[in-house]
């Protein structure tokens, strides 16, 4: 038993009682219990094992091997992104909060693409991201972080706006990708995809922002064959579903 021994200000104060024969012999936090058999001694326990259940967090990565019961929907996931290889476009994920879908793209998709679940998966690069307040920002520090790229230079020629100088950024990120393996293809996530209508005011960095996946998810800047694998997710709120909805027809997105 331990209670705080609030008048003296000395901090816990530990108690130990026993029924029965036997006598309890205690010094700081060490208790030593003498029973007529011998002596026990009492000691803290070590960590506590893996929880398996992360509460409100959703499954991560290296939480696959806890996360069940989405074997069907993970496979049709990872089918649509097969058609988009050639295909192109934006896959969206939409379902009302805390149904599972970061958890799903998380725990799902992405241990799957690096079972190889399609030819070549196992190499690609996963850029996971949140939109956030900047979206640009998020967008620019994974970017560089994932490709090596100097930010600075990737953010002049992202804000350049022109159509051909982006298709010229997309195709170098390419290039830069595939140099280390020739059939890779970057995986853009982009989770909590409301943020970029909820929490971001700057029109000019949410189209941008808009701009910069639809063109690269298109195949464009690679000879009609994306060189990206984008997929976002978004809860179904009136605000953002109508949002999103409004961008679908230029994205060419499915759900």
């Amino acid at each position: 038993m331990a209670h705080d021994d609030g008048e003296t200000g000395a901090g816990p104060h530990l108690e130990a009682h026993h029924h029965g024969p036997g006598s309890i012999h205690q010094a700081g936090r060490d208790q030593h219990i003498h029973y007529p058999q011998g002596t026990r001694r009492t000691t803290s326990g070590g960590p506590p094992p893996e929880c398996p259940y992360p509460g409100l967090s959703p499954f991560r990565p290296d939480q696959a091997k806890w996360f069940f019961g989405r074997d069907q929907l993970v496979a049709e996931l990872v089918g649509r992104l097969d058609r988009r290889r050639d295909g192109g476009g934006i896959q969206l994920v939409l379902a009302p909060s805390g149904a599972g879908k970061s958890s799903l793209l998380g725990a799902g998709l992405v241990p799957r693409l690096r079972q190889a679940a399609l030819p070549g998966s196992h190499a690609w690069p996963t850029l996971f991201l949140t939109p956030t307040a900047e979206p640009l920002d998020a967008l620019l520090s994974r970017l560089a972080a994932e490709t090596g790229t100097d930010r600075a230079t990737l953010q002049e020629r992202l804000l350049a706006g022109a159509e051909a100088g982006l298709d010229s950024l997309i195709a170098d990120l390419r290039t830069t990708i595939r140099a280390q393996h020739p059939d890779a293809r970057l995986v853009v996530i982009v989770d909590q995809f409301e943020e970029l209508f909820d929490a971001c005011e700057d029109e000019a960095q949410r189209r941008t922002f808009l701009g910069f996946l639809a063109r690269a998810a298109d195949g464009a800047a690679d000879g009609g064959r994306s060189a990206w694998s984008s997929s976002v997710s978004a809860r179904i709120s009136t605000s953002s579903s109508r949002a999103v909805r409004n961008c679908a027809p230029r994205w060419r997105t499915r759900r």
